[in-house]
């Protein structure tokens, strides 16, 4: 009989054991659940930004395309416009208009000595303006109210 409650009590103890590593384990269980639970939800969360993300640079991608293309054909309009209304504009001012605009150029616009023409350039479009008129127009005059010359 002695024997047997040995038996009894080893089988118990063992069952205690047993026990107590079920219980272990189940928490880990539990654990591992909820972070595989966390990691689930947060791949899901990836993958929608991932996509509202793709998705935002695909529109941006075509709303830049759309402009580049509409810029384009503005650009194409435009020159076409531009010719179109330089063709009418000689059209409506005749002879006397195109020669008033030509003796402009040559006079410049600053009420400079008049530039003389050249056979090298084409006069109609450009002027020739010559070195020293550049140099000139480029030298900075001094202000008349800066601090500078107030306080000296």
């Amino acid at each position: 009989m002695e024997k047997l409650e040995g038996y009894w009590m080893e089988a118990q103890s063992l069952c205690k054991a047993v026990d107590e590593h079920l219980k272990e384990t189940q928490a880990q269980y539990q654990t591992l659940e909820r972070k595989y639970s966390k990691a689930k939800r947060m791949i899901k969360e990836y993958q929608q930004k991932e996509l509202e993300y793709l998705k935002k640079e695909a529109a941006q991608r075509q709303a830049e395309e759309d402009s580049e293309a509409s810029h384009k054909e503005e650009a194409d309009n435009g020159g076409k416009q531009t010719d179109a209304d330089k063709v009418e504009r000689r059209r409506r001012g005749g002879g006397g208009g195109g020669q008033q605009r030509k003796r402009n150029l040559r006079f410049g616009s600053h009420g400079l000595s008049p530039i003389p023409e050249c056979t090298l350039c084409d006069t109609h479009n450009l002027p020739c303006v010559s070195s020293w008129q550049l140099s000139r127009q480029s030298t900075r005059k001094p202000d008349s109210a800066s601090p500078r010359s107030i306080s000296r």
